[in-house]
Order: C-alpha cells, then structure tokens, then sequence
C-alpha cells in the first residue's frame, strides 16, 4: 500500500471510528494514530520489527464504547465484529488457566485445543474476509482464503527450516569439537609412549563413552538432515500450489493477482486482540503479556513460536468502576438528577465539564492502577485512554444511530418506518436515572421500548407491507400502519 493510500486508509478508519464511538474522539485519535505511527516507523525508520502494533490500554466507566471501539476496528479492517478475538480475563483468575492462552502441554488434557493466541485463532478472519475486494465472488472469497493459509503455512516451514539449519549447525560444530578432542588425547597418549612418564594431568576417557557420543550425535544430525529435505519438499509443493491459486484468481479477478512467493512475512492480516477487564487475570497473564509486549512474540505449549507483531492490542479496565460510578451518581451527565432530587439542578454538561469528570476518572484509575500492575506493566503501555461519561448529546446520538439502523433493516423488509422524535426524547428520560451504566441501559430501553413492541405487531401481520409510524402517547410509544397500496 503506498503512502497516500495508507493516509487515506487511516482518515477512513477515524471516520468510521467516530461513526461507531460516539463521544470518545481521544480514543478514535489514539488508537488511529498508533496504527499510523506504526507503519511509519518500520516503512521509514527501524529494519527489525520488535513488539505489536500497538497496546493500549482502556480506562472509565462501563458503557463507554470500550469494548465497542475494539468491535468497530475488526470491523473496519475485517467487515465484521467476528473478526475480533476477546480474551475474557474473568476466566483467567487462576495461574493455571494460561493454557487457555498458550495451550495445555503434550498428553495433557486440551492439548489438541487450538489456544486463543495461536496463529489460527488471532489471525482466522484473514482467511474469511479480504480488504481488497468489494463484493468479492464467492469461488474469489474461497480461493483468498485458501491463499492466506497456504502463505501462512509457507510462513512455518520457512520458519521452522531456519531453525532446522541452526541445529545442524550446532550439532556439526559439536562434531568437530569431539574429533578436536580426540586429537588432542591422541596428542598426549603418543607423548606419553615417547616420554614413557605420566603427563601431569592425564585424561581419563573412555573411549566406548566417545563412541556413543559420536554415534549418537551423527544420527541427530542424520535425522536433522532428513528433515530439512522434507521440509524443502513441502515448501516446494506449497509453493505449487500458490501458484495455481494465482493462476485461478487472475482468471476470475486479475486486480487480485499477486505473486505467490512475494513478501510472505508480511501477509498475515492485522490481528485485533481485546483483553476484556485484564485486572481480573491471574499475576501469571500479566506476566505473559510483558512478554508479548516486549517481543510480539510468544512460544506455545506445542512449542510453535506465535507471531503477535502484526497485532492490535486492546486492554480494557474497570479498575475504580465503583467510585468513578458514585461520581456519576452524585452528578447527573446532562439529562439526569443529582442526589438531592431536585428538577432545578437538570443541567446540560459543558465541555469543561466533561473535561473535569474526565480528570477525575483519570486520577482514579491512575490510583488503581497502581495497586493492580507493576511499574514495568504500566511503562510498556503504549499508551492509557480514558473514555469521558457520555453527555446528553451524544447519547442521543447514539439514540439516533440505532435507529437509523433498524429503519435500514426494516426498509430492506419493505416497511418504512417513521418515528416521532418525542419517541427517542422518551427513550432518553427512561434511561436517565442509571448515568452510570452509559450507553448499556439506553440499548436495552431502544429493545423494551421500540423492538420488540413493534416485533410483536408485525407478528400479528405476517404480510404487512408499508409505512409506520411511531409517536409517544402519555407513557407508551404506539404504533399507526398504514398498508402500501396495490
């Protein structure tokens, strides 16, 4: 990808981000600007690649768009929330439950379990979804696919051979040390016949022990040997294979041709990794994720080396969640009452205002998180983003999202639904008395209030096609219908 399209890409994935993340602009600015900051650090700067793309990590209070902005970055580089691999950090309290993350050592049980960090879990969404293609053809789609795998695997062998010559490597050199140790016993025991006296420091070998290690050495390195052999078979083949995929691709969508054997190292897809309330892990997890953050590397209990340097990492905290919530309790964000209860007091909350809850979020969780993870945990962070309470604005705006979208899937049903503003004004005030809870209790207000009414109304016109229209009447939103004409 050139450098203005990757400009491009990159103002495309902070609009589509704030389409999504409704009032968290720092957020869609940190986490655009790490991907950025990335490219341009290996396209122009460092030659080895060290660490992943990016690790952030996700303070406030729940219902922000914490887990939603990982959501929406899958979706923009994947066309689907699928592609995102949550890793619940609830499930990993206890040390031995890495193997979750790392896989179960040989002969235990779930050793034949794939691990959620291994290459066919964190990078499954390259072999479903291409970024290249629009509509793709379904045989198009499947042969992509196959593509990725076949590079993927491609990637291993080539891998796994490297180390293959390093061993034989090592075990040659090991040879030559045995035969210059030989020599030099040799050495000795003829001066000890010339001299007919014991040297000062006589060697005591057993020469049936440096036959055994000779011989032993020689079959590992036989058996190494054959190895490589086979493995250059299969690269061989795999690279066959590429190149009649190739050939396919160029038949049914020529823009999608690419070479089979070009830059391999870089073909596996950006993986999105959410560690959801990473607090909540086990000191064992965070330990790994030290690891992960240094090297972008880590070794799985099958002993195949997961490569997380092309990875996206999210963390998400509610570490202080209770105080930040008896903050928002204590005052209402734009639509709600304080303590006292006084009507007065409803006051749309300025941008200052925000900017001061934010603060104090921040001090916080700073304080928390102290407690929770070490200093060289907190230091290795690429970064730490606070979401902001969301305001009364932006909570209509994510009002009025939702129900664009479900008037979209009702549009594409035949039915055009109208709905009255004091309908989404309604939504709003039935949600104001939970501040705390974001945006999870106004979605679960859009169901009770809008959905599912309206579902049990289409249930009784299984043929309805039309117009509808929604309004407020006292306490209840109503529905009128109006048939489309013949």
């Amino acid at each position: 990808m050139g450098g203005n399209d990757f400009l491009n890409e990159i103002e495309r994935l902070k609009d589509h981000l704030s389409k999504r993340v409704r009032g968290q602009p720092k957020a869609v600015y940190t986490v655009a600007n790490l991907i950025q900051d990335n490219e341009v650090l290996n396209r122009k700067i460092e030659t080895k690649k060290r660490g992943p793309v990016g690790v952030v990590l996700f303070l406030g209070p729940s219902g922000v768009g914490k887990t939603e902005t990982a959501r929406a970055l899958a979706e923009f580089y994947f066309g689907s929330e699928d592609a995102l691999t949550k890793i619940e950090c609830e499930t990993l309290s206890q040390p031995h439950t890495i193997q979750t993350l790392l896989g179960a050592p040989p002969s235990y049980i779930g050793f034949d379990n794939k691990p959620l960090l291994s290459p066919e879990v964190i990078f499954k969404n390259g072999r479903d979804v291409n970024p290249k293609a629009d509509n793709p053809d379904p045989r198009v789609q499947k042969l992509l696919g196959l593509k990725m795998e076949l590079l993927r695997e491609l990637k291993g062998l080539r891998r796994e051979f490297q180390k293959n010559q390093e061993k034989i490597m090592t075990l040659n050199n090991d040879l030559l040390l045995i035969r210059d140790a030989l020599e030099f016993y040799f050495d000795i025991s003829r001066n000890m016949n010339a001299d007919r006296r014991d040297p000062p420091h006589k060697p005591n070998i057993d020469m049936r022990d440096i036959e055994a290690l000779t011989k032993m050495t020689e079959i590992e390195l036989s058996e190494f040997s054959r190895m490589a052999v086979e493995l250059r078979i299969k690269e061989s083949q795999v690279i066959w294979q590429l190149s009649d995929i190739d050939m396919e691709l160029s038949r049914l969508n020529p823009k999608l041709l690419t070479p089979a054997d070009e830059d391999v190292e870089n073909e596996d897809p950006m993986a999105i990794i959410l560690f959801d309330e990473i607090e909540k892990a086990d000191p064992a997890i965070h330990r790994l994720l030290l690891q992960i953050m240094e090297d972008g590397k880590v070794t799985l209990a099958n002993g195949i080396e997961s490569d997380l340097r092309n990875s996206f990492i999210i963390l998400t905290s509610n570490v202080g969640a209770r105080t930040m919530g008896d903050i928002l309790k204590g005052r209402s964000i734009g639509f709600g009452q304080t303590r006292s209860g006084s009507s007065s007091d409803r006051t749309e909350c300025t941008e200052d205002g925000l900017e001061n809850l934010e603060n104090k979020i921040l001090g916080i969780a700073e304080k928390e998180l102290e407690k929770t993870f070490p200093p060289e945990f907190r230091g290795r962070l690429d970064d730490v983003v606070v979401f902001r309470p969301l305001s009364k604005a932006v909570l209509l705006q994510i009002v009025n999202d939702q129900v664009e979208l479900f008037c979209q899937n009702l549009l594409d049903k035949g039915i055009s639904l109208d709905i009255d503003g004091a309908v989404k004004q309604h939504i709003l005030d039935k949600s104001a008395h939970r501040p705390e809870v974001g945006a999870r209790l106004l979605n679960h207000k859009i169901k009770s209030i809008l959905k599912r009414p309206l579902a049990r109304e289409l249930y009784r016109r299984p043929k309805f096609s039309g117009k509808i229209r929604a309004s407020v009447n006292k306490d209840n939103v109503e529905f009128e219908f109006t048939e489309k004409a013949e």
